[in-house]
């Protein structure tokens, strides 16, 4: 896809990728190298990759959570067609019609 169709806004799949991995390093090595070390050394580690695992997880869906709730409030709601709504008369505030 070229350039030109694409969205301004929209990032390719491995810019988007590298962007995703960039904000999670953190939690990918918390899981990755305890599970490593799990496979080489002890078993127990694995443990700590779960736990890690766990926390991620619960942060992933709080997060999806709270950014869903925020994009709710911002939707607008598009007039009903059927109902048209009445003109009522806009009050005129400090005109006096009485000359």
């Amino acid at each position: 896809m070229s350039k030109n169709l694409r969205r301004s806004n929209a990032l390719p799949r491995t810019d988007s990728l590298v962007s995703w991995i960039g904000w999670h390093i953190g939690e990918v090595a918390g899981v990755m190298l305890p599970g490593l070390v799990a496979l080489t050394v002890t078993p127990w580690a694995a443990a700590v990759s779960a736990v890690v695992a766990v926390i991620w997880a619960v942060h992933e869906v709080r997060l999806g959570r709270r950014q869903r709730a925020i994009r709710a409030s911002r939707t607008t709601r598009a007039l009903d067609a059927s109902k048209p709504e009445e003109d009522k008369p806009y009050p005129a505030v400090g005109r006096s019609d009485a000359r």
